[in-house]
């Protein structure tokens, strides 16, 4: 297998500074999305408890 030229600019990698803020912003929101999930899945069993 042979790499294509130009795909990538020299001293550009996948794990550059930049990239790895883009990783980290995007693994933040996803855990932000699932504590918001596991939030509301708590308020929901407490007022079916309340509701029982």
């Amino acid at each position: 297998m042979k790499r294509k030229k130009g795909k990538q600019k020299k001293g550009e990698e996948i794990f550059s500074p930049q990239n790895l803020q883009l990783i980290g912003q995007v693994l933040a929101t996803i855990g932000a999305v699932l504590q918001t999930i596991g939030y509301v899945q708590e308020l929901e069993e407490e007022n079916n408890k309340k509701n029982g």
